[in-house]
Order: structure tokens, then C-alpha cells, then sequence
């Protein structure tokens, strides 16, 4: 199995100033240089959370000293809120959209939520765009209503393993249709694989023992031959 590093600088996490982006791409190399990590044009990709708190001469460190490591360069993507090319940012993505973040307690349908990720699916040659699946969203078990002033968020409580994979195929066929706004190895990020507090997730579970949104997944990935 191929991975990649998402590096989720927030919420105390954050890489703060240049020499502390050098110091964590110096870390990172010997992860790039792992045979099984993920690549971009055979440059390994690592996906910036908060884009905002990339620093452009920390990228320009990365890419330089993955040139010295015998790579081409890193693909960096940043979610597509706020990861100018400028920056050193080289491709787009999301880790989530969420249509109703902080507007209350409120519930919504699945298909609300599949249809925001799928209207942020656009790229360019200059900047292509990995796109996004979502699993599902409901926060409601990390949300504490007892406490004053917690900002909530809409809930989507219908998903089904069906709804999901047409959202999958839905990615496949916008990376068939649109080539010169995505990579060309045709890669998606799926929202996620254990976001049990967060609603979103398609580890099987007492809910879904036969692994049902897997075998979703199976499908569209890889599709049974026409006979």
C-alpha cells in the first residue's frame, strides 16, 4: 500500500517560521525516500491542513534539499481555501468541506455534503487538484452541549455505503473528464478512514460489519470487467 503525509499543522501542532519548516523537511526525507511512498511525476506528495501556515521560503528548503536527496522535487498540497502557487504550493486539494461548520445544530442531508466536495472538484495545469470524497459528517459525539458558547455544526445522519460509492465513481469519472485539472496518476483522498467522533469513516464497524462502504470503494477503484 502506497502512503503519503498529511501534515495537520493546527490546534497547538503548528509549524511556526521558516526554521522550523526546514527542520521538519529535513525530517520528512527519509520518509520520502521509503519505496512505498506516494509520488506525484515521481516526486513525493505531502498535503500542507492549514495552508495558511505554510512559509514560501520553508518550501523552497524542501525543495531544494529533496534535490539533493536524488528526487525531482515534492508535489506540496494545500487545501484549495487558501495554497497559492506563490507560496510553493504545487497542487490543491481538500481534507474536508463541510457546508455547515459552526452554523448549529442543525440535521442535513448526506447528499447536501457530497454535493460541497464535489462542486470544489477544479485544478489546472498549474496547479491540479487532488480530489475529495467524503464518508459522512456528524460531530455530535465530540460536541458537549452542557458547555456555554460551543459552536456546532450541521449533522448528516443518512449516509449509506451506496450514496457513497456513487460519490466515489462520481471522482473517477471527474479525474476521466478532466485530466488537465488533475494528476495524471489520477489520485483521490477519501475523508476518512477513522473519524469515528467526526462522523466521517469507512473502517468497518458493529454498524457496518460486512464492510460495506469498503466494498463501495472496492468497486470503484476497481471495476468489474464487462462481459
Amino acid at each position: 500500500m502506497k502512503f503519503c503525509l498529511l501534515v495537520a499543522n493546527h490546534q497547538g501542532a503548528e509549524i511556526k517560521g521558516t526554521e522550523c519548516w526546514k527542520q521538519a523537511g529535513d525530517f520528512w526525507m527519509p520518509y520520502f525516500k521509503h519505496p512505498q511512498y506516494l509520488t506525484v511525476e515521481k516526486k513525493p506528495l505531502i498535503i500542507i491542513f492549514s495552508p495558511n501556515g505554510g512559509d514560501k521560503a520553508g518550501f523552497a528548503h524542501l525543495q531544494e534539499t529533496a534535490k539533493k536527496y536524488g528526487m525531482p522535487g515534492v508535489a506540496v498540497a494545500g487545501q484549495a481555501w487558501g495554497a497559492p502557487r506563490e507560496m510553493g504550493y504545487t497542487h490543491l486539494t481538500h481534507y474536508n468541506v463541510i457546508p455547515g461548520w459552526e452554523k448549529g445544530l442543525e440535521e442535513h442531508k448526506y447528499r447536501e455534503l457530497v454535493e460541497s466536495q464535489e462542486q470544489q472538484w477544479k485544478g489546472s495545469r498549474d496547479q491540479p487538484y487532488i480530489p475529495c470524497v467524503i464518508a459522512g459528517w456528524d460531530r455530535r459525539p465530540w460536541e458537549d452541549t452542557r458547555l456555554p458558547g460551543q459552536k456546532y455544526c450541521w449533522y448528516h445522519p443518512d449516509r449509506t455505503p451506496e450514496v457513497f460509492g456513487a460519490h466515489l465513481r462520481n471522482a473517477v469519472n471527474w479525474m476521466d473528464r478532466h485530466p488537465d485539472q488533475t494528476t495524471s496518476e489520477r489520485i483521490a483522498v477519501i475523508y476518512a478512514w477513522n473519524e469515528f467522533g467526526e462522523g466521517g469513516y469507512i473502517a468497518p464497524t458493529k454498524g457496518d460489519p460486512e464492510g460495506q462502504y469498503l466494498k463501495e470503494l472496492r468497486s470503484a477503484a476497481i471495476p468489474t470487467p464487462k462481459r
